[in-house]
């Protein structure tokens, strides 16, 4: 429902005082549906909708799951001095790369020892950590990046973390996310799951497909970065993540 919300309001040609209304739910957004909704701001320039976004970014927990670059792209449509809120927290986005090297590290070594898998598992199926919306174990979960039901046969616990930490360090084939720029402007991110002469069929995080008319299709590329945002670690505790990471290891 999530998934489907978001492709509306991305789509959705919203006026500015609906802009600035949506703009003060963005802190209450997750990392799956926060690189969505910000999209929704990339066809507006008005100043009062630019101080609305960047105050949102400011304190918005979800910022980190997408790039400070692409962040900095939608903001540069607005006139400066109604962003400048915004700009110390993508200094601190660009600093965060670092800390979570570090906490990578650190969490790596004790998977094994402080790692519970059954209630890795209760965090998987409820939902904690977003992973169910884009991956199954067996019949649990959603189909759109890789199966994880035997992921532990061919993943050690620093590689687990790694992807979640550094969801773009490493794409896995055949999982490549694509842009999709509609001649309306509206952006769309996923991964090409049929094509025809006269359509294309993106799969979108939440099990949501979107088939888009060639006729409309300003441009295609592949996506720099993981359909799999970054941030989703910081929507649960170091002790929740070990759990998580011990129930995929013990998936074999």
């Amino acid at each position: 429902d999530r998934a489907t919300a978001v492709m509306i309001l991305q789509s959705a040609a919203l006026t500015s005082p609906q802009l600035v209304e949506l703009a003060s739910k963005l802190p209450e957004a997750g990392p799956v549906e926060f690189p969505g909704l910000v999209q929704a701001f990339a066809r507006n320039r008005t100043a009062a909708v630019g101080e609305a976004l960047a105050t949102a970014i400011a304190s918005a927990p979800a910022a980190g799951s997408i790039a400070p670059t692409e962040l900095e792209r939608i903001l540069n449509r607005y006139p400066v001095e109604s962003t400048s809120t915004a700009r110390g927290r993508l200094r601190a986005l660009r600093t965060e790369s670092a800390e979570r090297v570090e906490r990578l590290e650190s969490l790596a070594t004790r998977v094994e020892t402080d790692g519970n898998p059954q209630r890795g598992k209760e965090l998987f199926d409820s939902g904690a950590g977003a992973c169910i919306t884009c991956h199954r174990v067996g019949e649990q979960g959603i189909a759109l990046g890789p199966d994880l039901t035997t992921i532990g046969r061919i993943r050690q616990p620093r590689d687990l973390l790694e992807s979640i930490l550094f969801p773009n360090a490493t794409l896995a084939r055949d999982f490549e996310a694509y842009i999709v720029e509609t001649t309306g402007g509206v952006t769309h991110m996923g991964l090409v799951r049929a094509e025809s002469t006269h359509a294309l069929t993106l799969a979108l995080p939440g099990g949501v497909t979107s088939e888009i008319p060639r006729r409309t299709i300003k441009s295609l590329r592949a996506a720099p970065v993981s359909l799999m945002p970054a941030g989703l670690d910081g929507t649960i505790d170091d002790a929740q993540l070990l759990d998580l990471v011990a129930y995929l290891r013990s998936l074999q």
